[in-house]
C-alpha cells in the first residue's frame, strides 16, 4: 500500500485550482493540460457553483463532470446544480470509506469514464487540497484514488483488486479493456494477468493480452498467451512463428547492446568490469525475468514535487512472477516512469547527486543535465549511482546504451552489498568529498550510514574549533619571534590555503610554497586534489591544529573570510592579486589586526587599499619560479609567430537592456584606450543607452556593469590579435574563449597548462605578447623571460611610477615594449629577422629575473616585514 503522505506530497500537489476564472486558466498551464482538449473532469472537494462555472468556461469542450462527495446532504445540493451547468454533472453515492484508498471511488470513476468514453489523458483530475486538509479523514481516501488515476491510471487500484474481491466483477474487465483502448496497455495487462487466474476467462482475454504485449514491444511475454487462444484459431501457428522471429531479433539486439556496454565498462571502469564478471552468470540468469516496456503519450512529472505535468513516452521496468502476475520494479515511486529526455533533476545544477538504483532511469538519464559543469575552472559536479541488485543492472545493460555513463568521470557506480560498503567508505575516508546534496532512491540503511559519516565530520570539525581556541596565545608570538631571529633552531611552518578551481592563484601558491621550502622552511598547501572535492568549513581548522603553523599565507582571502577558522594569534599574509569587492568591505577591514599583513601587486592598488584602512599594506610584485621556467636542455627552435597567452571571456548580453552589446562594442572599439574598470565603463554604457533611446535607472546600470566591463576587456584583448592578423603576422592564441570567435578559430591552441607546457610555449614562438593594463610586472612577463622567451609588452603609464616596471626592468635592453600598432608590428618583424638582437634581449632579461625577480626574493621580503613588525 502506498503511504498516504507520500502519495499526497508526490502525486497530488498539482491538483489544487483556485476559483477565480483567470487563475484557473493559469492553473491549466501549470498542470500541462490544454483546456481545449479536455472533455471530462473528475473532482474531489470542490463545492462551489462558481468554480464549476469557471471550469466549464475555461474548458468549453468539457461535457461531463464527476464530483466525488462523501456527504449525502451535500450530494443532493450539488445535484441541483446540474441544470445550471453546460456540462453533465454526476454526483454518485460515495460513502465515507475506512480504507486508505477508496475502492468505491475507483469504481465510480471507472464507471464514469467507461460510460462517457473519454480517454484518461483528456480528463482533468482535480483535488481541492484545502478541503482535504480540513476534513482529511473522509476526503483523503477519495483524493488518493483520484491522484492515483491522474498519475498512474490504476496503479494502486490494481493492488487493491484481490483484497476487494473484485476479480469476478465485470466492471474490472471492462476497465481493463478501456485502459487498453485509451493508451494504457500496460495497466490493462496487469489486470488481465490477475483475471487470467480464472481458466474460464483466460482464452477470452488471450487475444487482447497478445495485442497489448505487441504494442509495448515485449515478444517474449506473448509466448505465455498463445496457448490460451481458442483451439480452433487458424492463425495460431503463424502467430507463433512471427513471435519466435521477433524474440530472436530482440535477443540479438539485447546481445549487441549488452556487449557494447560491457566493452565500454571494461575500457572506462576496469574494476567494475571485474566485479561484474564475478556475478555475471548468476545475475544474467535472473535478469532474463526482468523486462522493459515502452509506453507512449502518457502524463509524467518533470520531477516529483514539481507542479508541471508533461506528456511523452516513458519506459517501465517490471518482472513476471512464477504465477504470471506482473510486478513493477520500485512501483511506489514516480521514478519508474522514465522519460528519455534529458532534463535537470531539480531544475538547477547540483554539486553532488546520489541515485539509489538503476531502476530510477529517469534520474540516471537526467544526470548529464543535472551535473553541468560549474562556472569555476576545473570544477566538476559528482554523481554516485548505486545498484544493490546486479541482476537489475544486467537487465538494463541489455536494452539501454549507457556508454555516456561509463565514459563520464563525474559518475561513480557501486554495485551490490560490497558496493554499498565502498560507497560509504568513499565519503568516510575523504573529508574533502562533499556528501550528496540531492539523494534519490537510496535505501534506508545506506542513508543512515551516510548520515553517520556527516555526523562524524561535524564532530571532527567541532573538536578542531575547540582546540584552536586554546592553541594560539601570546606565548606563540614570543616563539615566532625567536624562530624568526634564529634563537630557536627550527624552520618556520607555513600553511598555504588555495583552491584547485582557479586558473592562476593555485600556481602562484605552488611557487610561493616552493620558495619557502627552498629557504628551508616547512610548508603545507591546503587545496582540493580532484575536480570533485571541496574544502568544507572546519577542514582548515583541522589542518591548523594538525600542522601547527607559524604563518598562514593566502591569496585574495583575508582572515575574517574564514569565519573563525583562522585564530587571531597567528600571523596571516594576504597577497591581493584581484580587485574583488569583498576585499573592500569595511566590516571585513575593521576586523583585521596587527598580525594581518597585506600585499598588492601594483602601486595603484597600494594607495587604494591603504586609504580603506588596512593596518599593514605593502607592494609585492609578481615573480617567476625559475626552477620550472627555464630554457630547455635541448634548445627549442622558435617559430616565426607571436604567442598570445591570455584567457578571453565572452560575456552574455544582460537581459535587462536588449541590444546593449550591439551598441556598446563599436563604442569600445573606436576608443584609443578601452576603459577596463566599472567606474570608467559606466559613462560608455550610458552613451550606448542614449543611442538605444533607453532611460536607465541606477539599479539597471549597476546590474549590467559587470557584463559590460567584461565586454570592454574582451575588446581590449582582441584588438591586438586583430592588429597582428591584419599585418599578416602568424599568431598562436592560448587560453579559453578564442575558439568561440570564428576569425580566431584557426589560430586557437587551446588552454596551456601552467608548468612544463607553458614553459615550452614561451620558447616555441619568437615573440610572446603581454597585454595587461597597469601590470607589466606580471608573472607572464617574468616567466617568459626566465624560460628564455622574447616578451613584448604593451607600454603603460604605470611603468614610470616608483617601484613599478621601469624600476624593475631596463626597458629597451632587458625587455621591449610597444606604444602603437605600427610599433608592435615593427618590433615583431625585427624579432623574426634579427635573431642576434632577439637573443641579446632574452639573455639580458633572463639574468635580471634570476637576480631580482624570483619568488625566493618575494618570500624574503615578507619574512623581513614579519621580523620588523614582531620586533625580532
Amino acid at each position: 500500500m502506498i503511504p498516504a503522505t507520500e502519495t499526497l506530497s508526490d502525486r497530488a500537489t498539482a491538483c489544487s485550482l483556485p476559483e477565480d476564472h483567470e487563475a484557473l486558466s493559469d492553473a491549466f498551464g501549470r498542470l500541462g493540460t490544454a483546456p481545449e482538449r479536455l472533455r471530462a473532469a473528475v473532482l474531489v472537494g470542490w463545492r462551489s457553483e462558481s468554480f464549476l462555472s469557471a471550469l466549464c468556461a475555461s474548458a468549453p469542450a468539457i461535457e461531463h463532470i464527476l464530483l466525488l462527495e462523501p456527504d449525502a446532504t451535500r450530494r443532493r445540493e450539488l445535484q441541483s446544480l446540474a441544470a445550471r451547468l453546460p456540462a453533465a454533472l454526476f454526483v454518485p453515492e460515495c460513502a465515507a470509506p475506512t480504507e486508505i484508498y477508496s475502492v468505491a471511488a475507483y469504481l465510480a470513476i471507472a464507471r464514469f469514464l467507461i460510460g462517457v468514453r473519454v480517454a484518461p489523458k483528456d480528463v482533468l483530475f482535480v483535488v481541492d487540497q484545502a478541503t482535504v486538509a480540513d476534513q482529511g479523514e473522509i476526503y483523503q481516501p477519495l483524493a488518493l484514488a483520484v491522484s492515483d488515476l491522474q498519475w498512474c491510471h490504476s496503479d494502486a487500484f490494481i493492488r487493491l483488486i484481490h483484497g476487494a474481491s473484485l476479480l469476478s466483477s465485470g466492471l474490472v474487465m471492462r476497465w481493463a479493456e478501456f485502459l487498453a483502448d485509451h493508451g494504457e496497455p500496460f495497466q490493462a495487462l496487469r489486470i488481465w494477468s490477475l483475471l487470467s487466474e480464472d481458466e474460464k476467462r483466460s482464452s477470452a482475454i488471450a487475444s487482447r493480452a497478445l495485442a497489448c504485449w505487441d504494442t509495448v514491444g515485449c515478444p517474449r511475454l506473448m509466448r505465455r498467451w498463445i496457448p490460451l487462444l481458442p483451439e480452433n484459431d487458424a492463425g495460431q501457428a503463424t502467430l507463433s512463428a512471427d513471435v519466435e522471429r521477433a524474440i530472436s531479433d530482440e535477443r540479438a539486439r539485447e546481445h549487441q547492446t549488452f556487449n557494447q556496454n560491457m566493452r565500454s565498462i571494461a575500457k572506462y571502469r576496469p574494476a567494475l568490469f571485474d566485479q561484474l564478471k564475478n556475478c555475471a552468470a548468476d545475475a544474467a540468469a535472473r535478469a532474463e525475468r526482468i523486462h522493459v516496456a515502452l509506453l507512449a503519450d502518457v502524463p509524467w512529472l518533470a520531477a516529483p514535487g514539481q507542479s508541471s505535468v508533461r506528456r511523452g513516452d516513458y519506459t517501465m521496468l517490471f518482472h513476471i512472477d512464477d504465477d504470471g502476475s506482473i510486478e513493477l520494479i520500485n512501483p511506489l515511486r514516480e521514478q519508474w516512469k522514465t522519460h528519455l529526455e534529458v532534463k535537470a533533476i531539480a531544475g538547477t545544477a547540483q554539486q553532488s547527486v546520489a541515485v539509489g538504483s538503476i531502476a530510477c532511469l529517469a534520474d540516471v538519464f537526467n544526470l548529464a543535465g543535472t551535473l553541468s559543469r560549474t562556472n569555476l575552472p576545473n570544477c566538476m559536479s559528482s554523481a554516485y549511482l548505486f545498484e544493490r541488485d546486479p541482476a537489475l543492472l544486467f537487465a538494463v545493460l541489455r536494452v539501454f546504451d549507457l556508454d555516456w555513463v561509463w565514459s563520464d568521470q563525474r559518475i561513480s557506480l557501486f554495485v551490490g552489498d560490497e558496493g554499498a560498503r565502498q560507497l560509504v567508505e568513499t565519503f568516510a575516508e575523504n573529508p574533502l568529498l562533499p556528501l550528496p546534496s540531492l539523494v534519490r532512491g537510496l535505501d534506508p540503511q545506506l542513508l543512515a550510514e551516510l548520515r553517520d559519516v556527516a555526523k562524524r565530520r561535524q564532530q571532527q570539525s567541532d573538536a578542531a574549533f575547540e582546540q584552536l581556541a586554546r592553541k594560539y596565545d601570546d606565548c606563540r608570538r614570543k616563539e615566532l619571534r625567536e624562530v624568526l631571529a634564529g634563537a630557536r633552531k627550527r624552520p618556520l611552518r607555513v600553511l598555504l590555503p588555495t583552491c584547485l578551481f582557479t586558473t592562476v592563484l593555485q600556481y602562484v601558491t605552488r611557487d610561493i610554497a616552493a620558495a619557502f621550502a627552498e629557504l628551508g622552511h616547512e610548508v603545507r598547501v591546503v587545496q582540493e586534489r580532484t575536480p570533485h572535492e571541496r574544502v568544507p568549513r572546519g577542514y582548515l581548522a583541522g589542518e591548523i591544529v594538525d600542522f601547527d603553523p607559524d604563518l598562514i599565507f593566502m591569496i585574495d582571502v583575508l582572515r575574517p573570510h574564514f569565519g573563525g577558522e583562522v585564530p587571531p594569534g597567528i600571523p596571516v599574509v594576504c597577497w591581493i592579486q584581484d580587485d574583488l569587492p569583498r576585499l573592500s568591505e569595511t566590516s571585513t577591514i575593521e576586523n583585521l589586526s596587527e598580525l594581518d599583513f597585506t600585499y598588492t601587486i601594483n602601486s595603484d592598488a597600494v594607495a587604494r587599499y591603504r586609504a580603506l584602512g588596512y593596518p599593514h599594506l605593502e607592494l609585492l610584485p609578481f615573480a617567476a619560479n625559475t626552477e620550472i621556467y627555464r630554457p630547455a636542455e635541448r634548445p627549442i627552435e622558435a617559430r616565426d609567430e607571436v604567442a598570445y597567452i591570455t584567457n578571453l571571456v565572452i560575456p552574455k548580453e544582460p537581459a535587462a537592456i536588449a541590444g546593449l552589446f550591439a551598441e556598446l562594442e563599436p563604442l569600445f572599439e573606436a576608443m584609443d584606450e578601452v576603459p577596463l574598470v566599472p567606474e570608467r565603463v559606466a559613462p560608455v554604457v550610458e552613451a550606448a543607452c542614449k543611442r538605444l533611446r533607453r532611460q536607465v535607472t541606477a539599479a539597471q546600470l549597476a546590474a549590467v556593469l559587470p557584463a559590460a566591463t567584461m565586454l570592454a576587456r574582451k575588446v581590449d584583448r582582441v584588438r591586438y590579435a586583430d592588429w597582428l592578423l591584419d599585418a599578416e603576422i602568424p599568431l598562436a592564441l592560448y587560453g579559453r574563449g578564442w575558439s568561440q570567435l570564428p576569425r580566431f578559430r584557426a589560430y586557437s591552441r587551446g588552454i596551456v597548462e601552467s608548468g612544463a607546457a607553458l614553459c615550452e610555449a614561451y620558447q616555441r614562438s619568437k615573440v610572446v605578447l603581454h597585454i595587461n593594463r597597469g601590470l607589466n610586472c606580471h608573472m607572464r612577463v617574468f616567466e617568459g623571460l626566465s624560460s628564455g622567451g622574447f616578451v613584448l609588452a604593451r607600454a603603460d603609464a604605470s611603468d614610470l611610477l616608483p617601484g613599478e616596471f621601469g624600476d624593475r626592468m631596463a626597458i629597451g635592453s632587458e625587455i621591449e615594449v610597444f606604444t602603437s600598432r605600427d610599433d608592435l608590428v615593427r618590433l615583431v618583424r625585427r624579432a623574426f629577422s634579427d635573431e642576434r638582437w632577439r637573443r641579446g634581449v632574452i639573455e639580458a632579461g633572463r639574468q635580471r629575473v634570476l637576480r631580482d625577480h624570483r619568488y625566493r626574493s618575494r618570500v624574503q621580503s615578507v619574512i623581513g616585514d614579519l621580523c620588523a613588525a614582531l620586533g625580532s
